[in-house]
């Protein structure tokens, strides 16, 4: 198996149907593919728009992309989005740092697979 660490730019392999939040910055990405279980990449940016913004953002955008939202969880000013489309899981996870600074991960899954898309 890989693991690849890719610094501020989006994986090679992230899906072109994942949204990208536009007004982010990336922090940190990566992609693993192991030689048995699940592929999948991940990506961490802050943003100082609002926790609602993103978390409505990724709303939208994953549902026009074809991505079925199964979970939307709101904890304080933190929040978390689970969608599925095909055998790919995508997690978002929003945490406000209350410094003015939101903190946003993306994480996808490929279910089944043990190359990289």
């Amino acid at each position: 198996g890989s693991v690849t660490v890719g610094g501020n730019t989006l994986p090679t392999d992230w899906p072109s149907d994942a949204p990208n939040y536009p007004n982010g910055t990336i922090q940190y990405s990566g992609s693993s593919n192991p030689t048995t279980g699940e592929t999948g990449s991940v990506v961490a940016f802050t943003t100082f728009d609002s926790a609602q913004d993103v978390a409505d953002f990724y709303k939208q955008e994953l549902a026009s992309e074809g991505w079925a939202v199964e979970q939307t969880a709101t904890m304080g000013a933190s929040a978390v989005i689970s969608a599925t489309k095909d055998n790919r899981t995508i997690g978002v996870y929003i945490a406000d740092g209350g410094n003015g600074q939101v903190s946003v991960t993306r994480r996808i899954l490929h279910f089944g697979r043990t190359t990289a898309p």
